[in-house]
């Protein structure tokens, strides 16, 4: 049995694709260990800037090559050929931005995070750079491995970037005792050093494609400016709090959240195989019903899973100190979080069958509207509760648009009224538990949605549960 599970690629992207994402939560007990609250928060704002600034050194160019991929696969050499001159351009162009970006990073970020202006945290405005320069080379490693289903590299690039983030942290945190500085410096030479191996590989020194990165633009332009929106409302949240609060109740949040990340890594496993899957059966004119089956499959187990680790997450909790335990109460409504993102993605596939990439703009812009609003108007009185209540309008508005936006013939839309049956039980039985446990605080209630969502699968989908059963037992 366990060969034939280590065997489908399936379970493989799922496994492998935890591992780099992973290390904020390996790691969390010994960050709360050897970190103060402040320090923490900090280190969750660092790892959220990461993810703001990484786009503004691509372009667009990461995105040309997200959305071109699909119409570029006509044979090996025609991706291999696509893979190498975006990997050329995406250096040359980084190269250019990241200079721009050690003169004026250091006068403008601390403008719009202040926590950056303050002198045990100004020197990391550099290696923020320098980490966003990496990230995106590791990005477009992953998409190729991944897109191309070379399953070998695909694991080689995520196992080896995970050991090297697990040493650098162990020698920065552990041994040199170098607290935030270890904790930032260790994480960062790991993972840059994994992307310049990779990247010394498979680089093609050879004149830039000029007709190349003019398609690229083109077409990742759109979805460039889609992307930088994205990454600031994905991140509305931790701004919020770093707005209103203080970095000390941005650490006890960032707990929550990394505990959630969990989900979100799961979540993200999945969309490895599923999306690209979803994209490829309705390009070769598969019928929706026939996909809706397997979306369904994956989405109950995404589901189960993900509610089966809330439902130990209290007793597990202890391992962080206590002041830290109070990220408890948050965690039944913070698991909608990664619910609805998963709901959003299995529909932003119709975006990639569009020919054009400026809908995914569209959304961005409207969706940012709304949200930018909705962050005017939320008081700040209510803490935490009002930073999940904005991550969680940001997902649904999302949610929203994408579905307006996906019309057109070649589309794929979940039509089955069990799914969204069960899935209202899910998201009810979450709301249920968090005012269940803000009156009586009992570790026993966060199985409840588990058990509600396991018992509503078993009696709405029995055929698909004694298939998937069948096909575990014959594995």
């Amino acid at each position: 049995m366990l060969a034939g599970i280590l065997k489908n690629k399936k379970f493989v992207f799922i496994t492998i694709g935890f591992l780099p994402l992973s290390i904020s939560v390996i790691f969390t007990p010994i960050y709360v260990k050897f970190l103060s609250l402040e320090n923490y928060g900090f280190l969750s704002l660092f790892t959220t800037l990461i993810g703001l600034v990484a786009p503004f050194f691509h372009l667009g160019l990461k995105d040309g090559y997200s959305f071109l991929f699909w119409k570029k696969l006509k044979d090996e050499s025609s991706i291999h050929t696509f893979f190498e001159d975006s990997l050329t351009s995406m250096i040359a162009f980084q190269a250019v931005i990241y200079c721009a970006f050690i003169f004026a990073g250091s006068y403008i970020l601390p403008y719009f995070f202040p926590s950056l202006g303050e002198e045990q945290y100004h020197a990391f405005i550099q290696v923020l750079g320098f980490y966003a320069f990496f990230l995106n080379l590791n990005d477009l490693l992953f998409y190729f491995f991944r897109n191309k289903g070379d399953l070998k590299n695909f694991v080689k690039l995520n196992v080896t970037s995970l050991v090297l983030m697990t040493v650098g942290s162990i020698l920065g945190i552990v041994v040199l005792k170098k607290g935030i500085e270890g904790a930032i410096y260790g994480r960062t030479i790991g993972y840059c050093l994994t992307v310049i191996i990779f990247t010394l590989i498979y680089i093609k020194w050879k004149p830039l494609n000029f007709k190349l990165i003019k398609e690229l633009l083109k077409s990742g332009l759109p979805l460039y400016l889609s992307t930088i929106a994205g990454a600031y409302l994905f991140s509305m949240d931790k701004l919020f709090i770093q707005h209103n609060l203080s970095l000390t109740v941005l650490g006890i949040y960032s707990i929550a959240l990394t505990i959630i990340y969990v989900i979100d890594i799961l979540t993200t496993g999945f969309q490895h195989f599923l999306l690209p899957e979803i994209l490829s059966k309705v390009n070769h004119g598969v019928e929706s019903p026939v996909i809706e089956k397997e979306v369904k499959q994956s989405f109950y187990i995404f589901l189960l899973l993900s509610l089966s680790f809330v439902a130990i997450v209290p007793y597990a909790i202890h391992i962080f100190p206590e002041n830290f335990h109070t990220a408890l109460s948050y965690l039944p409504l913070m698991v909608l979080l990664p619910i609805t993102r998963f709901i959003s993605g299995i529909f932003s596939v119709n975006l990639y069958l569009k020919e054009k990439s400026g809908t995914f703009l569209k959304l961005q812009v409207l969706n940012a509207i709304c949200t930018f609003v909705f962050f005017l108007i939320l008081p700040a009185r209510f803490g935490i509760i009002s930073a999940i209540f904005l991550a969680l309008f940001y997902n649904l508005v999302n949610l929203a648009f994408t579905i307006y936006f996906s019309k057109g013939d070649k589309v794929f839309l979940m039509k089955d009224k069990k799914f969204y049956l069960i899935l209202s039980f899910s998201i009810l039985s979450c709301v249920v538990l968090y005012f269940l446990y803000s009156f009586i605080p009992r570790a026993e209630f966060f199985i409840i949605p588990a058990i509600v969502t396991n018992f509503s699968i078993l009696i709405l989908e029995r055929p698909l549960v004694k298939r998937v059963l069948y096909k575990f037992v014959n594995i």
